[in-house]
């Protein structure tokens, strides 16, 4: 049996899909991965036990040759592999592997989208038209006689209903990609100094200029805490927030702007509370490693971060763009580590019944066992 997984981003694939790559080898599967050229992809693949293949993909490029080039090679890479399953993860790597599955006769696909992405949340003029078009791409490659689309939240799985992009039974609902458990251990918190991160890309979407400004009235109210945003920009993204408005924020008392983290299980267990205030998510891995860590958090009533909080079990929701909600919320933990200790337990105790990357990994077998047996 032979599986491809296409990704528009190997260290993606990495953290996200590599534990169901592994559980395919287990099952003595050949494991095939294709993403854009990455350091060193095809010797870290190797040590796997995968077979890696280099693609031209450009994730952020709006170049309708360079795309059909993409769509050419996805194709011609299928007919050279013969897989009996692709797995399709990403918008780029849906739009036109599915296309390109269904024109090289792939007996089994599987297109997983973490979200929408800007396209399906912005509804200005510009966007509304290239959706329109974007919409037809997607409705060809979805309809393929043997295949399943996994969606991670009840939301986009209404917004592609509206859209008439897809049946509803050909639509599978896996909660995220998981979170490793026993790597992400819950630790009690340290009380001594009080520390609230944003653990995101630096996107106004993800809220973090309301992030900022909750930080800098619970500053100014004189509560003792400090507030960390933690992540890389992406200028290929609209909204990108300059650095220089990450530096200003950097310079502010209390307010720290680290960049990207590659050691996020200190980076949860340093934290007391841990805050996503994004106006839509697919399901945010931040999350749920906040929740199996053990930590109390505070984000918003939107697409996907409800999936992971229920409001005042293990954490507080807020509706999106209201930075005085946030900080009021965000206060109540900080004045109440008997709340935060609560909160932390029962996010535990979710992700180990129905979160952990063990639920994922057979959600996600299951589903290609039935698509291969059909």
């Amino acid at each position: 049996m032979k599986i491809l997984f296409v990704v528009n981003d190997y260290l993606f694939f990495l953290t996200h899909r590599l534990p169901i790559a592994k559980a395919c080898l287990q099952h003595g599967w050949n494991v095939h991965i294709a993403t854009p050229n990455y350091d060193n992809a095809k010797e870290l693949a190797h040590e796997e036990g995968l077979i890696w293949h280099g693609l031209a993909m450009k994730p952020g490029s709006q170049n309708p040759i360079t795309d059909l080039r993409l769509l050419w090679e996805l194709k011609t890479l299928y007919q050279k592999i013969e897989p009996d399953l692709v797995h399709h993860v990403t918008v780029k790597a849906v739009l036109y592997g599915s296309i390109a599955a269904r024109r090289a006769n792939v007996p089994a696909v599987v297109n997983a989208l973490s979200g929408l992405g800007y396209l399906y949340i912005n509804d200005s003029l510009k966007n509304r038209s290239i959706r329109l078009g974007i919409s037809q791409l997607f409705k060809y490659g979805f309809n393929h006689p043997n295949s399943q689309l996994i969606l991670q939240n009840e939301d986009d799985k209404r917004l592609v209903r509206d859209y008439n992009l897809l049946d509803e039974e050909d639509i599978s609902i896996i909660r995220g990609s998981g979170v490793d458990t026993q790597k992400f251990n819950y630790v009690p918190e340290d009380d001594s100094q009080l520390k609230v991160i944003l653990p995101a890309r630096m996107l106004w979407d993800k809220g973090v200029g309301e992030f900022v400004e909750a930080a800098q009235k619970l500053r100014k109210d004189g509560l003792d805490a400090s507030f960390h945003l933690l992540g890389d920009t992406d200028p290929k993204n609209p909204k990108s927030i300059p650095q220089e408005q990450l530096q200003a924020w950097d310079a502010e008392q209390g307010i720290y702007y680290e960049g990207f983290r590659d050691d996020m299980v200190a980076a949860m267990q340093e934290a007391n509370i841990v805050c996503l205030p994004s106006y839509r998510e697919g399901l945010p891995k931040t999350l749920l490693e906040a929740a199996s860590v053990g930590r109390a958090i505070v984000t918003t009533d939107a697409p996907g971060c409800r999936e992971v909080v229920n409001d005042g079990e293990n954490g507080y929701l807020v509706p999106a763009k209201e930075s005085d909600k946030l900080a009021e919320k965000i206060k109540i933990l900080i004045e109440n580590p008997r709340i935060r200790k609560k909160f932390g337990l029962k996010g535990r105790k979710k992700v180990e019944e129905s979160l952990s990357i063990e639920h994922v990994v057979s959600a996600t077998m299951n589903l290609y066992q039935e698509l291969l047996t059909k």
